[in-house]
C-alpha cells in the first residue's frame, strides 16, 4: 500500500504477495486496491499459470455524505438492493441508540448487500472456468463496522473481524473459537483518534450534542454502555469476562489474587521469554534496555514514564519475570477472557 501524498508505503525489503508466489509458479493479480506501491515489487508479467488473486472492495466505507455509504454514487445508483426498513434494523448494544443510527444502518446494510453481489459475481466467474472447486477463497476485513465505539476501538466490537475461509473438499459451517486479541498501545494516554468519516456521521453528531453543555455540572454523555470519557481516554489495561460481562462492559480489578494479574503475569513471562520488545515498563522497553539494568539501572513497575514523578530510585521496580524452561505458547481461548491493553 501506498499514500502518495505521505509517501507512505510498504518498504521495498518486505515481500508482497507477488515475491511470494511467483517463485512456486503463482500468477498473481491485485483489482480494486488503491495506493499500491512501490510497483516494482508488485507488478508481474502475465503467464497463465496457477494464480493467486487480490480483490479489493470498497464496501462498505461510508461515502461524502453524513449517513451514506456511497448507495447513491454514479455506477451503482442502479443497483437492485433489498428494502431495509428503519424500524426493523436491529440496534448494536455498542453504541448509543439515536435516531440518525437507524437510517446509518440501513445505509449500511445496503453497502453490504452490494459487496454481497460483488463476492457472488466473483464466485460464479470461478464457477464458469471450472476453477471453484479447487480454488481456496479467503475473505477478510481490515476494521470492523464503521461506527463510534468499533472502527479504530481496541474493544470487542472493534477487533471482531471477519475471516471466512472456502477450502475446497473442507467442510462447511466450521466455527473457530479463536476469539480473544491481545493489543498493546503506546500512545494511550493520546487522543482517541476519531477516522474522517466517523467525525462526519449523523449518529456521531447527535451522541456528541446529546447532553447540554451551558452548564458546570454537564452530565456525562454515554456512547453505547461506557462513558464518552472511557472511550477517549482508556486505562492501560484492561480484561474483560466475555462470557459474563461483554454486555456490561465490566472489568475485573487487577489485585494479586485475581485472574486478570494472574493472565498478565503469565503474558510477560511469556513477552520475556520470546524477547518481545513490546514488553514495556516505565515507557520503554524492558528487552531493549537489559544491558542497562545489567548495569544497575532499574526500572519503575508502571505503564509509562510519570513527568510529575521522574525518580526511579524509589519502587515499586519491574523485575525480571519468572524464568521458564520453554516459552511455550500462551492459549487465551481456554481461560474466556479478552484483554485490552492501550
Amino acid at each position: 500500500m501506498v499514500f502518495a501524498e505521505r509517501r507512505i508505503g510498504t518498504h521495498e525489503h518486505i515481500e508482497t504477495a507477488p515475491q511470494v508466489f511467483n517463485p512456486p509458479g503463482y500468477q498473481t493479480g491485485i483489482l480494486g486496491k488503491e495506493r499500491v506501491g512501490p510497483r516494482e515489487v508488485y507488478r508481474a508479467a502475465e503467464t497463465g499459470r496457477l494464480f493467486h488473486l487480490t480483490v479489493e472492495l470498497q464496501e462498505p466505507h461510508r461515502g461524502e455524505t453524513h449517513e451514506g455509504f456511497g448507495n447513491d454514487e454514479d455506477g451503482v445508483r442502479e443497483v437492485s438492493l433489498p428494502n431495509y426498513k428503519a424500524a426493523d434494523v436491529e440496534l448494536p448494544a455498542f453504541i448509543s441508540h439515536v435516531p440518525e443510527l437507524r437510517t446509518e444502518l440501513v445505509e449500511c446494510y445496503r453497502s453490504i448487500s452490494r459487496m454481497d453481489l460483488d463476492v457472488g459475481l466473483i464466485l460464479a466467474e470461478l464457477a464458469k472456468r471450472g476453477l471453484a472447486k479447487n480454488t481456496l477463497v479467503i475473505f477478510i476485513n481490515d476494521n470492523n463496522s464503521p461506527f463510534l465505539n468499533s472502527k479504530t476501538g481496541l474493544y470487542y466490537a472493534g477487533v471482531r473481524l471477519l475471516l471466512l475461509v472456502r477450502q475446497p473438499g473442507g467442510k462447511s459451517g466450521v466455527l473457530s473459537p479463536n476469539m480473544y486479541k491481545y493489543h498493546w498501545n503506546t500512545a494511550w494516554r493520546l487522543d482517541f483518534p476519531f477516522a474522517t468519516d466517523l467525525y462526519g456521521s449523523l449518529s456521531r453528531e447527535h451522541i456528541r450534542n446529546a447532553a447540554p453543555t451551558d452548564q458546570s455540572d454537564t452530565p456525562e454523555v454515554i456512547l453505547g454502555r461506557r462513558r464518552l470519557r472511557n472511550h477517549v481516554y482508556c486505562r492501560p489495561e484492561e480484561l474483560f469476562d466475555l462470557e459474563t460481562t461483554l454486555s456490561r462492559w465490566t472489568t475485573w480489578r487487577a489485585s494479586p489474587s485475581s485472574r486478570r494479574w494472574e493472565v498478565r503475569t503469565e503474558l510477560e513471562d511469556w513477552q520475556y521469554e520470546t524477547d518481545d520488545p513490546w514488553l514495556f515498563r516505565d515507557g520503554v522497553s524492558a528487552i531493549t534496555t537489559r544491558a542497562a539494568q545489567k548495569l544497575g539501572m532499574r526500572l519503575p513497575d508502571r505503564f509509562d514514564f510519570e513527568p510529575k514523578n521522574p525518580g526511579s530510585s524509589t519502587g515499586p521496580h519491574w523485575a525480571r519475570p519468572s524464568a521458564k524452561n520453554s516459552p511455550g505458547l500462551m492459549e487465551f481461548g481456554c481461560v474466556g477472557v479478552f484483554l485490552v491493553v492501550r
